[in-house]
């Protein structure tokens, strides 16, 4: 049963963790994939729920999304009276992916409330730290989460990025050949596998070469929809900024993103940079390149659970009996969800070992 302690501490929570009363501010802007679609949001003038790359979905038990992969009609050409074709041409025309859920909670001695009891220092001096410490616990999971392996890929969480870019897409196992509904490993179904290629660079300058190439694969032509992130371990890019130290012209520092990112963020043949502790290896001795067209990827929210506390449960049951405690939840529902695969990559076994 809610106390007046109970409800200030609600109070108290959703304040913190909405920084004013907005749920992403304090999540996910120090989560670097979803922060990073958030600046390109903003750049691109977009606003969510709209078609941008975070948006909420009104519900169900599937999110549908229209594929965008090139293959209608044909162009024709014609003069005069010449018969215009419609006949229709039959594509697969959308995905379908399974939401799942995140939960934060946090957990407070009933001894501890009613000693407070009274005051919103007191509330706020005891769960602000608990707080925190959840928030840290949130961004860490949730980046751990879309930057996991493929092949660690769990059924009840969020995809990742490496799950819909996979190292040899068009053998995968049965357990990842089916992704958003549509079975990568079937002939009729070969647009939708992502550009992978193996490393053979010995030098800062070949791995730049295959980084260029992999991304012309990745693009349509050289006038644009190609990708605009690429995310690294932390050895490539050590390797990237000592060939960029080396011969200072081919990375430079995004300034917009940089500032709406608070972060350092580099700029290599026209992708964004961004390095992380999760990004998986190849294997022990080798790296991985992840070549990111943001375009056709959305991280999808369900409206009505956007980091959505939870009335408190007190006492809180256990399975001899309870515990003489509170507990308050916050939850997530949503899934990162992808609408072209082909225009994304991966450059795989990456030396360990390069030299300038």
């Amino acid at each position: 049963m809610a106390t007046p302690s109970t409800e200030l501490i609600s109070t108290v929570f959703n304040d913190i963790i909405n920084d004013g009363g907005y749920p992403f501010d304090n999540i996910y802007p120090k989560c670097p994939v979803i922060s990073y679609f958030l600046a390109k949001d903003k750049m691109d003038g977009g606003t969510l729920g709209i078609n941008s790359r975070v948006k909420t979905y009104p519900g169900g038990p599937k999110i549908e999304v229209p594929l965008e992969y090139g293959e209608g009609d044909a162009m024709q050409f014609y003069d005069g009276w010449d018969v215009i074709n419609f006949t229709p041409q039959e594509t697969i025309k959308s995905a379908f992916f399974t939401p799942t859920n995140a939960v934060g909670k946090l957990i407070l001695l009933n001894d501890d409330i009613i000693d407070a009891e009274g005051s919103r220092k007191k509330i706020a001096d005891l769960v602000k730290s608990k707080i925190r410490n959840m928030n840290k616990t949130l961004i860490k999971g949730l980046n751990t989460a879309l930057l996991i392996a493929e092949a660690s890929q769990a059924a009840k969480q969020f995809h990742s990025i490496p799950f819909f870019i996979q190292i040899v897409p068009s053998s995968a196992t049965a357990a990842i050949a089916t992704i958003g509904e549509l079975n990568q490993s079937a002939t009729a179904n070969a647009f939708w596998r992502n550009q992978t290629s193996t490393s053979a660079a010995t030098t800062f300058v070949l791995l730049m070469r295959e980084l260029r190439h992999l991304r012309n694969l990745c693009s349509y032509n050289a006038g644009g929809d190609e990708p605009d992130l690429l995310m690294l371990d932390q050895v490539v890019w050590e390797y990237i900024t000592s060939y960029a130290d080396s011969k200072g012209v081919h990375t430079f520092r995004n300034e917009e993103i940089s500032k709406m990112m608070n972060m350092d963020i580099k700029v290599v043949e026209g992708m964004n940079v961004i390095w992380d502790t999760n990004v998986p290896e190849s294997d022990a001795t080798h790296s991985a390149a992840y070549l990111i067209n943001t375009d056709y990827l959305q991280f999808q929210i369900h409206e009505k659970r956007q980091f959505k506390l939870d009335p408190p449960i007190s006492p809180i049951p256990t399975g001899d009996g309870f515990q003489d405690a509170t507990a308050w939840t916050i939850k997530l529902r949503g899934q990162l969800t992808i609408s072209n695969r082909n225009k994304q990559g991966v450059l795989h076994t990456i030396s360990q070992a390069l030299v300038a």
